[in-house]
């Protein structure tokens, strides 16, 4: 699961860095299918703890927090 939230981060520090923004480390959350693949993802809201979230597409339950 850290793979899928490092791959996140990669992916959007380079879309921010193509337009000038200032992300910062705010984590991730990336929503993932009944088979662990990601499926989506978006940069998290500023946050005091660093967050990153794996939450499952359906459900909405966060499969796994951490911490990066």
């Amino acid at each position: 699961m850290e793979k899928l939230v490092n791959d996140a981060i990669k992916f959007w520090k380079r879309i921010g860095k193509e337009n000038g923004w200032v992300l910062g480390k705010r984590g991730v959350t990336v929503w993932i299918d009944d088979d662990g693949n990601s499926i989506d993802s978006c940069y998290n809201p500023d946050n005091t703890n660093n967050r990153s979230y794996i939450v499952h597409h359906i459900s909405g339950k966060i499969v796994e927090t951490i911490q990066k």
